[in-house]
């Protein structure tokens, strides 16, 4: 008899999955929910959006605005240039393609209530279209690592040494 009612209890199983062939698991049905909501999205464009809010949410100090964006296009050696964007002397061109442009910083000493001058050297891949020399005021800005010391590039001259 404990063989039987076990059997009944089995068949008692199938018949109540049976009787219910439309219910799936909660995994399958969230599934199917999910590509159902990103078909019908894909159909009436709900996506595009969500993109603008990106491209809007992206400002940034490093954000491409028009001004950032004319820079970056006037950039003539065809590195992108990302970061850093200021302007220095250059103080030595005698390495090929590499000039060492320095910039003066001034820095607040609240202590004393007075301006600290520091200078920074840098050096910066030096285009053959742009050519900078010695004594030139250079706009550069901060591209990927082009050497074990170079990260940035001349992008293009402000003023030229004799003028």
């Amino acid at each position: 008899m404990a063989e039987h009612s076990h059997k009944e209890g089995h068949e008692n199983a199938h018949t109540e999955h049976e009787a219910h062939p439309h219910k799936e698991s909660g995994r399958v049905q969230q599934k199917a929910r999910h590509t159902a909501e990103h078909q019908d999205k894909a159909a009436h464009g709900g996506d595009a959006p969500k993109a603008e809010a990106l491209e809007r949410s992206n400002a940034g100090p490093h954000a491409t605005t028009p001004q950032n964006q004319k820079q970056r296009q006037d950039n003539m050696a065809g590195y992108s240039v990302r970061g850093a964007v200021f302007s220095g002397i250059v103080v030595s061109a005698k390495a090929p393609k590499t000039v060492t442009v320095q910039r003066i910083l001034t820095k607040y000493i609240r202590k004393y209530e007075r301006y600290k001058k520091t200078k920074s050297k840098v050096k910066a891949h030096n285009p053959e279209q742009i050519n900078a020399r010695e004594g030139d005021t250079v706009m550069i800005g901060e591209t990927r690592k082009l050497s074990k010391t170079k990260n940035f590039v001349v992008m293009e001259i402000i003023k030229k040494a004799g003028q």
